[in-house]
């Protein structure tokens, strides 16, 4: 795996429709519709999709960047694939809400 100590962090909470988690999962999960947009990207390092214990349907997703200004090129660069991709999942998710954005300091 890819040093990730200073990356650019993005976190994101999500709660699934009822009935379409396991679709939601493929679609937010690491290697999903997510993960292969941003893999367009040289700067792109992995996504998390962390699963709530205790609430059904609620996630949460990590997404690292080599750093912000990398990340601020992709967007720019794939903006319309973005945003095509963002109404698409509309359909599985009831909410969704930024955590914020991140340096990662590394750890164990």
């Amino acid at each position: 795996m890819q040093a990730t100590q200073g990356a650019y962090v993005r976190i994101w909470e999500f709660r699934a429709r009822p009935g379409l988690e396991e679709e939601f999962e493929r679609i937010y999960g690491p290697e999903g519709d997510w993960a292969r947009l941003f893999k367009k990207s040289r700067s792109f390092l992995r996504t998390e999709l962390n699963c709530d214990i205790d609430t059904k349907g609620r996630y949460v997703t990590v997404d690292y960047f080599v750093s912000q200004p990398a990340f601020d090129e992709f967007l720019k660069e794939f903006r319309e694939e973005y945003d095509a991709l963002d109404r698409r999942c509309e359909r599985v998710r009831a909410s969704e809400q930024p955590v914020g954005s991140f340096t990662n300091h590394g750890g164990t």
